[in-house]
């Protein structure tokens, strides 16, 4: 399925998952279903421009992968949960079912539900197989443990853990992919709160390092330091006095 990513700074991504092109106000609908924010907190950027609600993103260029940038005035990131962040939430709680006492499992699987249910991860499983199959699979280990445990639940949960690692990075993957192939990916600098003092820069797609000179011996001067002429009060001629001993 064809996804939008909107991008909150710092590292913030979320994904909008669409059959038919989307408009401004659609993609905010479905952001607040995300993040619980005010929708008229919102604001979207594209290519250095502030959309306006009205707007068809398809009438803009954007397509699928498109990065949009998402900036919510008044809102706090700094415990954002985004869906990279839940799927290493939900792998680490399954990681250690085998040591759980039963009431802390209790409440580990039923906050594993509350994020499989999420609208961040059911918009990625929409856009991923991969991580839909991931979460089918936590969801029958999570069945499996009402039955008698034995090492075959502890293998399936340690292979659990090793796919969670392979989803994150085919997340991360994809993420990369998008971001490399869309020409209109910006960078948003927040100044502060207000939305007028919004700065926008273009992003650079491409960096030149300059290699640091470490070779500083051939700089090193070796010339014997030099003599100055200083006047003594009691005596009108010049002295001459060098550094050194």
């Amino acid at each position: 399925m064809n996804c939008y990513i909107v991008r909150m700074l710092p590292n913030h991504d979320f994904f909008i998952p669409f059959e038919e092109p989307l408009t401004v106000a659609e993609v905010k609908d479905e952001m607040f279903n995300q993040l619980s924010a005010p929708t008229k907190n919102m604001v979207l950027i594209y290519n250095g421009q502030i959309l306006s609600d009205h707007i068809s993103l398809s009438d803009l260029g954007i397509t699928h992968a498109s990065v949009l940038f998402l900036f919510v005035k008044n809102f706090d990131s700094f415990l954002l949960h985004d869906p990279k962040r839940l799927l290493l939430e939900i792998s680490s709680l399954a990681s250690y079912f085998a040591s759980m006492q039963p009431d802390v499992m209790k409440k580990a699987t039923k906050e594993i539900r509350s994020y499989i249910d999420s609208p961040m991860l059911k918009a990625l499983a929409k856009v991923s197989p991969e991580v839909s199959h991931f979460l089918s699979k936590v969801l029958e280990n999570i069945e499996r443990l009402h039955n008698p445990f034995d090492e075959s639940m502890l293998d399936l949960l340690n292979r659990m853990q090793d796919n969670s690692f392979n989803i994150m990075e085919s997340v991360n993957g994809e993420i990369r992919t998008c971001s490399n192939n869309s020409s209109n990916t910006i960078e948003l600098i927040l100044v502060d709160s207000s939305i007028d003092e919004i700065e926008i820069e273009e992003q650079k797609q491409d960096f030149t390092y300059e290699p640091t000179n470490l070779d500083y011996v051939s700089c090193i001067n070796s010339n014997p330091l030099p003599t100055i002429d200083f006047y003594d009060d009691s005596n009108s001629d010049p002295q001459e006095f060098s550094y050194g001993y």
